[in-house]
């Protein structure tokens, strides 16, 4: 009985690896910084650009090590971990009264910013 908890335990610390486990940051100071960054980056951003260097990422999104940043005519995505159905991260609106594009894995964490997983 015990080696078949150690077994299933193992199991669950492998899948929980595999996925990532990733959770959105939840520091309230953290997430405005990150989204005032995501709007100013996506107003010094030229149109025809939708994928941000990581040289030009700001200090806040750097520090969440994402995979991409890019910009979109609805916001600004922050892919931190990326998965089939496209991963974990953050997506920043441009314009509050409207939420992240289609999707049912979008929860909203701040203003207008919104944390997205697998579902």
């Amino acid at each position: 009985m015990h080696a078949n908890r150690i077994g299933g335990l193992a199991i669950m610390a492998i899948l929980a690896s595999l996925t990532g486990c990733r959770q959105p940051v939840q520091d309230t100071a953290t997430l405005q910084a990150i989204e005032r960054e995501a709007k100013a980056l996506a107003a010094r951003t030229p149109a025809s650009q939708q994928f941000v260097p990581k040289s030009r990422w700001p200090h806040h999104i750097a520090q969440l090590d994402p995979m991409s940043v890019t910009i979109s005519p609805d916001g600004v995505d922050i892919l931190t971990k990326p998965y089939f159905d496209g991963g974990w991260g953050y997506f920043i609106t441009h314009d509050s009264r409207k939420g992240p594009p289609s999707g049912p894995h979008f929860s909203k964490i701040g203003h207008d910013i919104y944390w997205y997983q697998p579902d």
